[in-house]
């Protein structure tokens, strides 16, 4: 993982720092002590250094094109009939919503592969 961020900073606006500088570079508030990282990447024109943002532009522009967010929702099923995708979700307050669209993004994060393994094995099954 090291050697990949090392690599990174040929494309991006970045530097390495050590355990020694987070308080420095990060934050006054890090734990002086902590010993999980044995360094840390900073970028400045990176999407890596503000994830927060990027989700917020891509809520924006599916919300911009006619989408909708949902949040706190499980994936329930996800299929797809011709050009049609059909996505059933479980909200928060235990209702069943199933959505129907041309587009779907796997945007799920942590767990997106449920999604991909339901459409995949329905793909094989149809053919």
């Amino acid at each position: 993982m090291y050697d990949a961020l090392v690599e990174s900073m040929a494309w991006s606006n970045a530097y390495m720092i050590a355990p020694k500088d987070f308080q420095r570079e990060i934050s006054p508030r890090l734990n002086p002590a902590l010993t999980t990282y044995i360094s840390a990447l900073i970028t400045k024109d990176c999407w890596q250094a503000t994830p927060g943002r990027v989700i917020d532009l891509l809520r924006r522009i599916g919300i911009d094109h006619g989408g909708k967010v949902e949040e706190d929702c499980r994936l329930v099923d996800v299929r797809k009939e011709e050009t049609v995708f059909f996505i059933l979700t479980l909200n928060h307050e235990k209702a069943y919503v199933e959505y129907e669209t041309e587009v779907f993004v796997n945007a799920l994060g942590y767990g997106g592969e449920k999604a991909a393994r339901m459409l995949a094995s329905k793909q094989d099954c149809s053919m």
